[in-house]
């Protein structure tokens, strides 16, 4: 798969191009095993103290598991259209998928094939056949003989918790790459959250990021109102609530964000249609009171899957 970039990498790097067990060259075990294990024991065995880690798709999730795991042994990240360990795709991405489900389930491995490479390869908005060859037939010969292994009678050993509930512990400096048509990019938080990773919102205009940002203003952390903190009336607002009072029209002209408060609930999910099909990145603010956060997450949730789907 990386054949194409090894010269270009080896001019810096000393590079290594380990297949996971299953793939390329390398066979299956005939009982379960661990990928992580697999890459520490491979850097251990070549005498590699730390290593910087590429990696694409379930690469980039191995990468990411990896440096959860073992730290001190990941110096950077660059993780290319990664997949994320733990993490599971919504209903309204189905159709994305479709091609792809129907042919798994008629059990029809080239028309399989065939799906794959245009969600992945070619890319679910793109025209059959955006990426020329060699790049088709490799994909095609590197993904049918994936296909044809049964994973089932050796599965990987997946980290326990799963990465994707422990993203924020990866301290090693991380390149995210992914593809400029891929889905919308519809980020949903609470105002606290988008405090303390403001900054990030520079980004959506610096690269031409269509985002939208979806603010559940509560005035603070709601989350704290269910834990055993709230019982602490004497220091809970300033400790663990901390009501910022942000004027979140100001952040949005602030980071060049198309600014749009929503005053009525039912006006919701066309706020968030209207900016998933804007050009520019936009930030839907909608508020309500700390005490009823789990309800109105859910509903800013239910609104933004029904804005996809629509």
């Amino acid at each position: 798969m990386w054949e194409p970039q090894v010269a270009a990498f080896a001019q810096r790097f000393d590079v290594i191009r380990p297949d996971q067990r299953g793939f390329g060259d390398s066979e299956l075990p005939p009982k379960p095993w661990s990928p992580v294990a697999d890459l520490l024991s491979l850097m251990d065995h070549l005498s590699v103290e730390s290593a910087h880690l590429v990696g694409c798709s379930m690469g980039g999730a191995l990468a990411i598991d990896f440096a959860l795991v073992h730290p001190e042994r990941t110096s950077k990240l660059v993780l290319v259209g990664s997949a994320i360990g733990g993490f599971t795709f919504r209903p309204e991405h189905a159709h994305v998928f479709a091609a792809a489900s129907a042919a798994r389930a008629a059990g029809d491995l080239d028309a399989l094939n065939e799906a794959m490479l245009q969600l992945f390869l070619d890319g679910p908005e793109r025209p059959r056949g955006y990426v020329a060859e060699p790049l088709r037939k490799l994909f095609l010969d590197m993904n049918g003989n994936a296909l044809r292994v049964d994973f089932g009678k050796a599965p990987g050993k997946e980290p326990d918790p799963v990465a994707v509930r422990r993203l924020h512990e990866i301290d090693a400096p991380t390149l995210v790459i992914v593809g400029d048509n891929d889905v919308p990019t519809v980020l949903l938080l609470g105002d606290l959250s988008l405090y303390h990773d403001m900054n990030g919102l520079w980004a959506l205009r610096r690269h031409g990021i269509r985002a939208t940002v979806i603010v559940c203003d509560n005035e603070g952390g709601g989350v704290f109102n269910f834990l055993p903190q709230a019982q602490h009336q004497d220091v809970f607002e300033e400790l663990f609530a901390t009501p910022l009072g942000l004027d979140l029209s100001q952040v949005a002209r602030l980071y060049g964000l198309v600014f749009s408060p929503v005053t009525d609930r039912s006006g919701l999910e066309p706020a968030i249609a209207d900016a998933i099909a804007a050009p520019t990145p936009t930030m839907v603010v909608v508020r309500f009171k700390r005490e009823d956060s789990v309800n109105g997450h859910r509903l800013c949730w239910e609104a933004a899957a029904a804005a996809l789907k629509g």
